[in-house]
């Protein structure tokens, strides 16, 4: 869903089912490009095939943003089936890896 509205409005944008989360940080929503937008619809319209894809690299710094593990920063290895990733997580001088959702993880 995109909305748009004055910062005091956002509020009301969490009565809607299926509401997660703004995409920004620090407690501000960012802006969409309304072309960006406009894509997406048109994606939709075509049915095309997608799935979510956050901007992140083999190799990254991430910690996880929600779900059971959140607060945890561990390092990206490699993607596994569409949008899961494994994380490598150091804990107590020993490391575990943990396959979690792409959108659970943020850059760290």
């Amino acid at each position: 869903m995109f909305l748009r509205c004055r910062d005091e409005q956002r509020s009301a944008a969490w009565s809607v089912p299926g509401a997660v989360r703004f995409l920004g940080g620090q407690g501000k929503a960012t802006p969409i490009d309304p072309v960006e937008i406009e894509t997406i619809r048109e994606a939709l319209a075509r049915r095309v095939p997608f799935d979510p894809h956050p901007q992140l690299e083999q190799g990254q710094d991430v910690t996880i943003v929600s779900g059971p593990l959140a607060g945890i920063t561990g390092t990206l290895v490699r993607r596994e089936r569409n949008y899961r990733l494994v994380l490598y997580i150091r804990a107590m001088g020993q490391g575990i890896s943990a396959e979690v959702d792409a959108l659970d993880v943020a850059p760290a």
